[in-house]
């Protein structure tokens, strides 16, 4: 995948390129980094990610900066990443989980630059959703979570008494959070959530914790067994996007 910072892209091909569109030229050419490539930049670096194990690479000296094992990070039995992480600022957030323990799992705040473990989010984590500039979300099943990364502080929702009667748990790959505090989610019912069917969509108002509208989309079934599912959703100019698994798209304009 493309890399953005600032004025700076990345292009991968035999060789990982860094273009400076500003000067209109080459600043980096080398090999792909880790078996599973650079995940994030800056003007410094990459992020990089392997199978094990975090790094950053100074792509301007041709040095690793540093490395983290998840097993370092997080003690337990079998210690793993699904490999969301985000960056704000020179931060870096990352959830890691220990497959055999699934109470036993916590979202990392990384220095960049250094390195430095700077804060652990204890019980906090999956995958990690980017908003309002200084806020990360989270949502799975009946439960929505917000952490403020400038106060350190972590808000929970139990949305069990809206969602059960709809029978709809929330897809933990699919949600947005908006600035006002909505949560615009892509759920399934729980009767069906075996074979991965995610049909419905919606929005919760966190502030006043109410569902404020939900519908299911009928979505014929695809070949090769593919599942009915909506794939993805936007949110923008007051319109709801859904792209769904027989490649249609749903718009949905909200009053």
């Amino acid at each position: 995948m493309n890399l953005f910072h600032k004025n700076l892209i990345t292009f991968n091909g035999e060789n990982l390129l860094v273009y400076d569109f500003e000067e209109k030229r080459i600043v980096h050419k080398g090999p792909l980094l880790e078996d599973r490539g650079p995940w994030a930049m800056n003007e410094h670096g990459f992020v990089c990610m392997g199978k094990s194990f975090l790094s950053f690479y100074d792509y301007h000296n041709n040095r690793h900066v540093w490395q983290h094992q998840y097993s370092e990070l997080l003690k337990g039995i079998a210690v793993d990443t699904i490999g969301n992480f985000i960056t704000i600022g020179d931060h870096l957030f990352v959830w890691v989980y220990d497959d055999k323990d699934s109470q036993n799992h916590s979202t990392f705040r990384i220095n960049i630059n250094t390195g430095e473990v700077i804060q652990e989010y204890k019980g906090f984590g999956g995958t990690l959703i980017p908003f309002n500039g200084h806020m990360i979300g989270k949502a799975s099943k009946h439960e929505a979570a917000i952490l403020n990364t400038l106060t350190n502080e972590i808000t929970r929702y139990d949305l069990s008494d809206l969602l059960n009667p709809h029978e709809i748990e929330l897809s933990w790959t699919l949600c947005q959070f908006s600035e006002d505090g909505l949560l615009y989610f892509v759920g399934s019912s729980r009767s069906r959530y075996a074979i991965g069917s995610k049909n419905k969509i919606g929005i919760i108002d966190l502030n006043t914790q109410s569902l404020l509208w939900h519908t299911a989309i009928d979505i014929p079934e695809g070949n090769h067994n593919i599942n009915q599912a909506v794939t993805a959703i936007k949110v923008q100019n007051n319109l709801l996007y859904a792209h769904c698994s027989d490649y249609t798209v749903h718009i949905f304009e909200m009053s």
